[in-house]
């Protein structure tokens, strides 16, 4: 009997033997040297290894604390090994056709090959003879009566492998041959609510790391908010905040990697950002002076038609617009340049050989590290009121209290039209700290960013990809139509900017000067 370990690469399991050698250890630490509890360490390259601090910071990461277990007798009919850059398959009695796959850190598969062996055979596939750069690998074979996978190491025109002939010229095996040519095998994520993350390099699989992280430092305000007009100034300058969430699966891999990973974000400037979302009055009122060809989007009676109901079924665009007649009116520089509209002034609305100047002191969408920086509120849980996402609502007071901070799916898209259902009124639920209402629910909120993924790396006033080639903006926040898991600060959405969705709004933010 042996035992094996399931570890998720992307979308899919591979399995990997308890003689594979990982075993780290160590502590997390405040900057005054005591312990931290709960904070999570993740390898980059196998993300579901993952361990969490006791309560004197201490924790052991190795192969016997993965997300998912499996424990069943391998029968063994195959068997995969590395030697002289061939990978080695020995087949004894299989019957039906088996699958080699090599698959790269990120679990993308980089190259396959199939055969129907019969008896007994030796197959050989020289390695250094394919396309596949410098760094660790997963090979992993597959068939009816077989499953077996190997780490191979690609460094120089070498390969080596941690399995079958384990022995190198060096005398040791892949991870320690590798260990001992480079800088880092791997690279540690360490993550705890309320401090910075902080990226460690991993020398060797089977060594002692002591990490200390420093405090995050998001603005918390102290007494009175400060407004003018419609806006709340939010103290952004000289503080920073952790951008995104460290779980590779809250709620699916193919959704939650767009969350990570977690990296430091901190503003050289303040800024003012509308306390609501942009109303239909607002929007109507604005547009209609400035644009004589303007036309009223698509509010339906049915989705929800009022002064006080928040603009929905609204194109990027539209919100650009508004946000430059908004400027205009108010006496600031436009952000907003283009050649043309496409679609007519609306909620249709696409700018032609479009220029953003984020220099100008104008209105304009927010960026997606403004958004989530204010959505939290100064707080560090997924949900501004305190809550994580794990085990939430398991309750009936549960649920309740998410009705009380935000429109979504319970009270609105899951009842009777007509009682609620739809979009409501701007303002009617809990405030988060900075005076913010309905950042979570109701609408999505239109960002200024084009879609792009996160790096480990700190920013420093992020403002996304820089051109339009990925095709989607992002919107924030959720919507009266989502659950729980699409509620958190951190969750991200990527629509077209030419999408018409009736889950869409947006509220404006302008730099303070």
């Amino acid at each position: 009997m042996r035992k094996v370990y399931a570890l998720m690469c992307v979308t899919f399991f591979v399995i990997v033997s308890v003689a594979d050698q990982l075993q780290l250890n160590g502590s997390v630490l405040k900057e005054d040297g005591a312990g931290i509890e709960g904070a999570e360490l993740r390898l980059k390259n196998f993300p579901l290894f993952s361990a969490k601090t006791g309560t004197d910071g201490s924790f052991t990461l190795d192969t016997i604390t993965p997300i998912s277990f499996i424990s069943q007798m391998q029968t063994q009919t195959a068997r995969m090994f590395v030697h002289n850059n061939f990978l080695s398959i020995i087949t004894s009695g299989l019957q039906g056709q088996i699958t080699v796959d090599i698959l790269n850190s990120r679990g993308r598969v980089v190259y396959r090959r199939q055969c129907k062996p019969e008896g007994t055979n030796t197959h050989a596939i020289q390695l250094s003879r394919l396309a596949i750069a410098q760094g660790l690998y997963l090979v992993r074979m597959s068939g009816p009566d077989v499953k077996q996978v190997i780490k191979v190491v690609r460094t120089g025109n070498r390969f080596y492998s941690n399995s079958g002939i384990r022995q190198t010229e060096t005398g040791s095996g892949a991870i320690g041959y590798l260990s001992s040519h480079h800088r880092a095998v791997d690279t540690l994520i360490v993550t705890a609510r309320g401090y910075q993350h902080k990226v460690v390099d991993v020398t060797a699989y089977n060594q002692s790391i002591v990490c200390t992280l420093s405090i995050s430092n998001p603005w918390v305000p102290t007494g009175a908010l400060e407004y003018e007009g419609c806006m709340v100034k939010i103290m952004a300058k000289g503080h920073n905040f952790e951008m995104g969430q460290p779980d590779p699966n809250i709620w699916g891999a193919a959704s939650s990697k767009r969350e990570q990973p977690v990296h430091t974000v901190s503003f050289t400037y303040d800024f003012w950002m509308d306390t609501v979302e942009v109303t239909q009055k607002d929007y109507e009122d604005i547009m209609s002076e400035a644009y004589p060809d303007y036309e009223t989007p698509e509010w339906l009676e049915n989705y929800g038609l009022g002064d006080s109901i928040a603009a929905y079924c609204l194109m990027w665009g539209a919100g650009a617009l508004y946000c430059n007649a908004r400027s205009k009116k108010d006496g600031y520089d436009t952000v907003y340049s283009y050649d043309s509209i496409s679609g007519g002034v609306g909620g249709s609305s696409e700018l032609i050989s479009l220029s953003i100047d984020l220099s100008k002191n104008g209105y304009r969408l927010p960026t997606e590290a403004e958004w989530e920086y204010a959505c939290r509120g100064g707080t560090f849980t997924d949900y501004y009121w305190g809550k994580n996402h794990e085990n939430y609502p398991a309750t009936a007071a549960d649920t309740a209290e998410i009705g009380n901070h935000a429109v979504w799916t319970v009270n609105s898209y899951d009842i009777v039209i007509g009682d609620g259902w739809g979009v409501h009124p701007v303002g009617e639920k809990t405030p988060n700290a900075y005076g913010l209402y309905d950042m979570i629910g109701n609408l999505y909120e239109w960002c200024n960013d084009w879609d792009s993924l996160y790096t480990w790396e700190d920013a420093v006033d992020p403002t996304g990809a820089g051109d339009s080639d990925v095709m989607c903006r992002v919107a924030r926040g959720g919507s009266w139509g989502n659950n729980a898991s699409h509620l958190r600060a951190a969750n991200r959405y990527f629509v077209p900017a030419d999408y018409l969705y009736y889950f869409l709004g947006f509220r404006a933010v302008r730099s303070v000067e």
